[in-house]
């Protein structure tokens, strides 16, 4: 056991972990931080991004130690008063939002890069975000929706990603009908010669 002393979401911690401990457990872990999610543990899929002095880092495989005395950020640290971050409002906004589990790490992510280019006084390219978020898996958005979050977060105005949809197939939870369907199932079921795939019932 060794003493880490970091800032997390600007409160200070000083806490006793095994050397060993990756940061991602000690936010989960040893914090209660559980905002920080795990999807690979191989720092492949950028779930459980967070940032340390301002750099987007994958906490899964960055050793807690290497924060020592340094600035961490979760998803927790984002809102302010209730008030959600401008990022976290434009990901409601954009339905960037579904399952839920990769959506701290694409925030965080997007917070590093935000932050960089308000600091660069630079403007915030859709391509920029693309290369930011390459490393980040969604499985559920198709990436357009939050694309357009980050982008609406960096100040520029952008229209809901509404895809389109086609004629629902049930109303009020009911099957619309099959004008294919045999009109006498019954019958079709009852008559043992009629079961053959082969052969149809004399209404059809």
């Amino acid at each position: 056991m060794s003493r880490l002393k970091m800032t997390v979401n600007g409160v200070a911690i000083d806490i006793d972990v095994p050397e060993s401990r990756y940061l991602s457990e000690v936010l989960r872990e040893d914090l209660r931080l559980t905002g920080t999610k795990i999807g690979c543990a191989e720092a492949e899929c950028g779930i459980c991004t967070v940032l340390v002095d301002g750099i987007a880092v994958v906490s899964c495989v960055f050793p807690a130690f290497k924060a020592q005395g340094a600035r961490v950020e979760t998803i927790e640290g984002l809102s302010n008063n209730g008030r959600l971050h401008a990022l976290q409002q434009a990901f409601l906004d954009h339905g960037a939002v579904q399952c839920g589990i990769c959506t701290p790490g694409l925030i965080m992510t997007a917070k590093g890069l935000l932050d960089t280019k308000n600091a660069a006084g630079e403007a915030v390219t859709e391509n920029d975000i693309r290369t930011a978020l390459k490393d980040s898996y969604c499985r559920c958005t198709g990436y357009q929706s939050v694309i357009n979050a980050v982008l609406q977060a960096s100040g520029e105005e952008v229209a809901p990603y509404i895809p389109e949809t086609g004629t629902p197939g049930t109303a009020v939870g009911k099957p619309r009908p099959n004008p294919n369907a045999c009109p006498m199932p019954g019958y079709f079921q009852s008559t043992p010669r009629l079961r053959s795939a082969s052969t149809a019932c004399t209404q059809c």
